[in-house]
This record gives C-alpha cells, sequence and structure tokens, in this order.
C-alpha cells in the first residue's frame, strides 16, 4: 500500500502544483493542519516582527516544503507607516491600540498591555507577490484587528485565492479596529462564501471572594473561513474553475477538516472535476479525507440528533471548571 501521506492518485492530476499558503502573521510558523499535506504545499510567509521573521527563515531549511519568510508589515498603500503596539503577549501586537477600557474587564488583560511601540513600513501584498513571481492559493491573516487593510491590499490577487482564514472581531479589542460584520461585508462583495466559525469568548474578572460559573462568556474574537464562489465548492457543479485550481482546492478544504463539502465535489464530479473517473474521484477522496467510522458512531448520531443531546450539552457545560477565564470552538471541527 503506497504511503497515504506521498498521495499518488491526487498527484496524477494535479503535477507538480503545489499549493501556496500564504501565512500574514507568521509567527511560530504555519498551523499543525498543513502536516498532513507538507509534500502538496509550499508556504509564504509575513511577520512584521523582524526578529521572529529571522528565526523563521533560519529554520525554513529544515522544513519539508519549500518556505520563504518576508519580514514586512502589510497594509492597504505601498510605502505607507504604522505604529506597532508590541503588547506583553507577542501576539497581541497591534497596528491599533489595545482598548484598555474594556480588556482590563477580563483576566487575559496584562497580555494586551503595550510594552513598546516601534514605526514599521507597510506594503501591499499584491506588490510583493508581483515582485517575487509569487501566487496565494491560501490566504491565512492574523494581525490583531488590521485584517481588512490587508485584503484590500491583496487587489485582484485576492479574487485567485481559493480559501481565505481570518481572525475576527466581534466587539471591539483594538480601538477603531474593523469588525467582523465589516470583513464579511467586503468577503461577500469580492465573492467569497463564509464557510465556518471558530469562536473565542471571554468571561468577567471577579472578585476571589466570589464564586465562579462555567456559563456564559462575551463573545470577543473568532478564526472565520471563507471559500471562493468559483471554486465551486459552494457553487456545485457550476465551477469555472480548472482542474489543479480545483483539487488545490479541495486540499485546502480537507486541510480545514471541511470533509463533507471535498466528498460532496468528488462525487458530483461537476465542473473540471468531469475529466476524472469516478474511480479515481473516490481514491482522492480516501486520501483526503481519513476514515473515521466507528462502531459507537451510529449510536452518537442519534444521540446528537436528539433533545437528550441538548440536555447533555448543558450537563457537560455545568461540570466545566468555573475558572476558565475563556473558551473557544474546536478548531473548524
Amino acid at each position: 500500500m503506497p504511503d497515504p501521506g506521498t498521495f499518488p492518485i491526487l498527484r496524477k492530476y494535479l503535477g507538480k502544483n503545489r499549493v501556496s499558503v500564504v501565512d500574514v502573521g507568521a509567527r511560530r510558523g504555519l498551523h499543525t493542519r498543513w502536516g498532513r499535506f507538507e509534500s502538496l504545499i509550499g508556504a509564504i510567509g509575513f511577520e512584521a516582527d523582524a526578529e521572529e521573521c529571522a528565526l523563521l527563515n533560519a529554520a525554513a531549511a529544515s522544513l519539508p516544503y519549500p518556505a520563504t519568510f518576508i519580514p514586512v508589515g502589510l497594509g492597504s498603500v505601498d510605502g505607507a507607516f504604522g505604529t506597532l503596539h508590541i503588547c506583553r503577549q507577542p501576539g497581541c501586537s497591534s497596528l491599533f491600540v489595545p482598548n484598555e477600557a474594556f480588556a482590563r474587564e477580563f483576566p487575559g488583560w496584562p497580555d494586551m498591555e503595550v510594552v513598546k511601540t516601534m514605526e514599521i513600513p507597510l506594503a501591499r501584498m499584491d506588490t510583493i507577490l508581483r515582485q517575487r513571481n509569487l501566487t496565494a492559493d491560501v490566504v491565512k491573516i492574523d494581525v490583531q484587528g488590521a485584517e481588512l487593510d490587508v485584503l484590500r491590499g491583496m487587489g485582484d490577487e485576492l479574487l485567485g485565492t481559493l480559501v481565505v482564514e481570518l481572525e475576527v472581531e466581534f466587539v471591539e479589542q483594538y480601538l477603531g479596529q474593523p469588525l467582523f460584520h465589516d470583513v464579511a461585508t467586503f468577503m461577500d462583495a469580492t465573492g467569497f462564501a463564509l464557510r465556518g466559525l471558530r469562536r473565542t469568548c471571554w468571561r468577567y474578572s471577579l472578585p476571589r471572594s466570589w464564586r465562579r460559573s462555567a456559563r456564559g462568556g462575551q463573545l470577543v474574537h473568532g478564526d472565520a473561513l471563507f471559500v471562493n464562489r468559483d471554486l465551486g465548492a459552494i457553487a456545485g457543479s457550476d465551477a469555472r474553475a480548472d482542474l489543479a485550481r480545483r483539487l488545490k482546492g479541495l486540499i485546502a478544504l480537507a486541510a480545514y477538516r471541511q470533509d463533507d463539502v471535498v466528498l460532496w465535489s468528488l462525487s458530483r464530479g461537476g465542473g473540471s472535476l468531469a475529466e476524472i473517473p469516478e474511480s479515481d474521484r473516490l481514491a482522492i477522496g480516501a486520501e483526503l479525507v481519513p476514515h473515521t467510522r466507528s462502531v459507537f458512531g451510529p449510536y452518537l448520531n442519534r444521540l446528537f440528533r436528539s433533545e437528550a443531546s441538548r440536555k447533555l450539552r448543558r450537563f457537560v457545560d455545568g461540570l466545566r471548571d468555573g475558572a476558565a477565564e475563556d473558551w473557544h470552538d474546536p478548531d473548524f471541527y
């Protein structure tokens, strides 16, 4: 049996094409979701922290896929400058000022305290991609409130992107930042459909003398997954994407655990996927989607479709640690 990490049937149709994964706010490198697909991807990272970017480039030679990391901040205008507010927790650093009045009400506030600032030059992503002859198939942007400016700086490059992951805020975590509805409106107008949403909630700080509860929580931020309608993963058999583009989109969706739409698209065989015989589409589905059948599956399906599932969820919530400061949805399920 061939090594599943080599994807022999998928490679038969994909050829030497790789999924170009662009990571904006690349601290610590690509997410582990891409580990299973390392033979199929290439990485381009943007990291405004020059020291962190140097560390990423030093480690790039040992990665199992081609990768380059670029020490630049991204925005909507070439040659502009921005003030980077570096927080006690570097991952909270932003071109926007942390909203102290809001954040101080929650236990995680110390992470957002600004310890220093620096002026950094900004550039448009489309300018850099053209200069380096690079493309963006998948884009992940996590820049603490400045995501909309980065998207605007992609210009027409965004139209060719297949899948976009964005950190979004539902409340003003940073002063003057765009919120989820601003970003979602922009993405919809650009031709992207919202596919998934991973949420994070914060719980208010309480004096030690007060008891705590695991219930409740302010919805603060999350990760939104958008899919290009041109890909056909949403539009069905009317996809205009060529075969390599469509397959790269399916790889990206599989990395984000969107197994249902991957298998649905392959089973339909619409658009450019019609070039692949059903036997090979079945094989590609097996390569992309792990086999997860369990003897308990049918029982769990019945349980979680019933009224009992809601009671079970409330029961489990009641057992959670009341001292927890926040809670997160699973990683795109």
